[in-house]
């Protein structure tokens, strides 16, 4: 597979302006989005909510006991 950079460069280009576009819709930046990219990143509950809301989806926050912290009681 050989390395074409100006496909990157639209890849990156497009990828770019997916987020605005999305952002626009979420009304947020178009950084947040990016950040929601990141698994280093911690995006706030707020940012992924309005994102979620602009998809069409819903958050649900689950708390459960963890098996294996459990298994040491």
């Amino acid at each position: 597979m050989s390395h074409r950079p100006e496909r990157e460069a639209t890849d990156v280009s497009r990828s770019c302006a997916e987020r605005s576009s999305l952002g626009k819709l979420a009304g947020v930046t178009q950084q947040q989005i990016a950040k929601l990219e990141d698994p280093d990143e911690n995006p706030t509950l707020q940012t992924i909510e309005k994102v979620a809301r602009a998809l069409g989806l819903s958050v649900n926050i689950e708390l459960a006991a963890d098996p294996v912290s459990m298994m040491s009681v």
